[in-house]
């Protein structure tokens, strides 16, 4: 038995991510998103990019060639705002799982194509853990917080007793919850 946590992603409503993120946060990520972002950070797909725009501007992706469509297209992105209504908005959330108890936190808005290199997402892990410190404490219990990332433990270890490190199947009641089946959603 303990408290089993993980870090994710989930995709959510523009109404959800409006209660945890600002207008200009969502509308900078959705920028980064869909490729006009800080060119130095950019890794998005133009494929992926291109579609993304096409639904929210609710017109086609141009044909390249086609100088009328393509000045349509440059319009369209011109006038609009980067607040994405028809995309769901990807988030980094952090998950502890304690038998029924299941509690859920919006971490951080998801950086493009939900990659980190394995120490920025340890961040996101360590948010997991103090989630289910947080748990831990507020129910009472004397249960060990059980983590799957090394980096991440290594760290908490240093802060917290009993922190303890296993397989991602171990841990995976917490890497498998979504919000709708959260019991408590806590703020970050």
């Amino acid at each position: 038995m303990g408290i089993f946590c993980d870090a994710g992603f989930e995709s959510i409503s523009i109404d959800l991510a409006l209660h945890y993120f600002s207008k200009d946060n969502i509308s900078n990520w959705f920028r980064c998103a869909c490729g006009f972002g800080d060119e130095d950070n950019d890794i998005s797909d133009n494929d992926i990019s291109d579609n993304l725009l096409a639904t929210e501007l609710g017109i086609s992706v141009p044909n390249w060639d086609d100088d009328v469509e393509v000045e349509a297209w440059n319009d369209a992105i011109e006038n609009f705002d980067f607040l994405p209504r028809k995309t769901p908005i990807s988030v980094v959330t952090a998950k502890a799982v304690c038998g029924e108890e299941k509690w859920f936190s919006i971490v951080s808005l998801a950086f493009s194509g939900n990659r980190a290199p394995g120490s920025e997402f340890a961040k996101y892990e360590y948010q997991a853990i103090l989630l289910g410190v947080k748990m831990r404490d507020c129910l009472n219990l004397d249960l060990p917080i059980v983590n799957d990332s090394k980096d991440a433990v290594k760290i908490a270890k240093q802060e917290f007793s009993n922190i303890q490190w296993a397989r991602r199947s171990v841990v995976s009641c917490a890497h498998n919850l979504k919000i709708a089946n959260a019991t408590k959603i806590i703020p970050n």
